[in-house]
């Protein structure tokens, strides 16, 4: 199955993707322009509290990543590892993320240039 990154909108989408089972992955390189990775992992933990939903954060160094999950509801190690070389194979483009929209429609008129 090929993984399409794409970006969430706000760290309510990230609660709402929690609160349905999903994970997801910051990529500390994309900090770079815009939330570093504390700022992200402290507004993504205040908007979980607020909504009363669990949150874990696992940091993986070595690929600049940081991925999110619901602790009752984790991903396995193998989609955890599709979901990091998804984010990795996408870096290799230069591209920015796309929107969800994007990512899932493919659309090319979505799709950032």
């Amino acid at each position: 199955m090929s993984v399409n990154p794409y970006m969430a909108g706000s760290a309510k989408d990230v609660v709402a993707k929690l609160l349905l089972g999903h994970w997801m992955v910051f990529d500390h390189q994309w900090g770079r322009t815009g939330t570093d990775p504390g700022m992200w992992v402290a507004i993504v933990r205040a908007a979980c509290e607020t909504e009363g939903v669990p949150v874990s954060f696992l940091t993986i160094a070595r690929h600049d990543l940081t991925v999110v999950m619901n602790p009752r509801r984790k991903p396995s190690a193998a989609q955890v590892e599709e979901s990091v070389q998804a984010m990795l194979r996408h870096r290799f483009t230069g591209r920015p993320i796309p929107s969800e929209m994007a990512a899932k429609t493919r659309h090319r008129l979505l799709l950032p240039r």
